[in-house]
């Protein structure tokens, strides 16, 4: 059996209570998930229609309102 960690890419520098597979975004080191609230607003705010967004390995959890924002840009033209 193959080990599924570390992963094949660069990975989030969280590692308590579990090391995190999620990408780090941009030039930070964490991903998505483990952004200190204002740099991923800031993320997020950058972002543009049809925007790529890597959230590889990233455990989301987010209430529908966050879900439904980030849905609006995996999906262009989709009713959200």
């Amino acid at each position: 059996m193959t080990s599924l960690w570390p992963p094949p890419w660069s990975h989030c520098d969280v590692t308590t209570p579990d090391p995190c597979s999620g990408t780090p975004i941009g030039a930070h080191t964490k991903c998505l998930a483990h952004l200190v609230p204002a740099d991923r607003a800031a993320y997020l705010a950058g972002l543009a229609p049809g925007a790529d967004i890597n959230v590889r390995g990233s455990r989301i959890t987010a209430p529908p309102s966050c879900a439904n924002f980030l849905l609006r840009f995996a999906l262009p033209g989709a009713p959200v």
